[in-house]
Order: C-alpha cells, then sequence, then structure tokens
C-alpha cells in the first residue's frame, strides 16, 4: 500500500492552460476582394490563397458567395 501512495504523490495532476487567441481581425472590403480574386486565379488553389493570407478556406468560400 505504500508503494501506491508514494506513485499517487510523485505524479501531479496538472490543468491544461487556457490559450488566448486574441481578437477577431476586421479585414476591410478592398482586402477581402483583393483575396477572393487571387483565390479565383489559375492554378492556385483557393485553400492554398487561404493558408497564405492566414485564413480557414470556409472563411475565404463565404467571401466568395
Amino acid at each position: 500500500m505504500s508503494v501506491w501512495i508514494s506513485l499517487l504523490t510523485v505524479a501531479k495532476i496538472t490543468r491544461p492552460e487556457i490559450v488566448d487567441t486574441g481578437r477577431r481581425r476586421r479585414w476591410s472590403e478592398g482586402k477581402k476582394l483583393r483575396i477572393v480574386e487571387e483565390s479565383y486565379s489559375a492554378p492556385r488553389q483557393a485553400s492554398a490563397t487561404a493558408r497564405r493570407h492566414g485564413i480557414s478556406t470556409p472563411l475565404l468560400f463565404a467571401w466568395r458567395e
């Protein structure tokens, strides 16, 4: 029994840290338009354009609508 208690005292249970992602970015209409136009230019893929600008692919497709 003493071995079990020692293992419990050695092992520490830690809480996960909450990472602050910051505020949402605001994109001007002009910047959105330039990113959308770039996503339509061949031979680039929309996902590559989204990664290049640091946005998600679903956000880019929402802007395309």
